[in-house]
């Protein structure tokens, strides 16, 4: 009977940490950042990328948020989908793009 009741403890042991392991994975599983639609990945990192860079120059900072924004609105029209794809992967706007959005926040204020 003593052999029975190691085994018992045994499977139990094995099953509880499956089900511990499985219980970490689904957690993690839940945790990760939703995925956005290209084109509002690419438009929320044009923006970051600009009020990251406006703080950085210094000057006014009252109305960089809407600055940004402006800019964002004006130059995501002009861009393909390939283009938004870029953006969103490196975070800010790509050499092809240097011109249309320098044009964009220049228009912006």
């Amino acid at each position: 009977m003593i052999l029975i009741g190691a085994n018992y403890r045994c499977v139990l042991g094995v099953l509880g940490a499956a089900l511990l392991s499985t219980a970490f994975v689904m957690t993690a599983v839940a945790q990760q950042a939703p995925q956005l639609p290209v084109d509002e990945d690419a438009r929320l990192a044009l923006i970051d990328h600009c009020v990251l860079d406006e703080s950085a120059r210094g000057g006014q900072y009252d109305n960089v948020a809407d600055r940004c924004k402006c800019a964002t609105k004006a130059i995501m029209s002009q861009m393909s989908q390939s283009e938004m794809q870029a953006v969103a992967k490196w975070r800010k706007p790509t050499s092809a793009l240097k011109t249309r959005w320098q044009q964009a926040s220049d228009a912006c204020g």
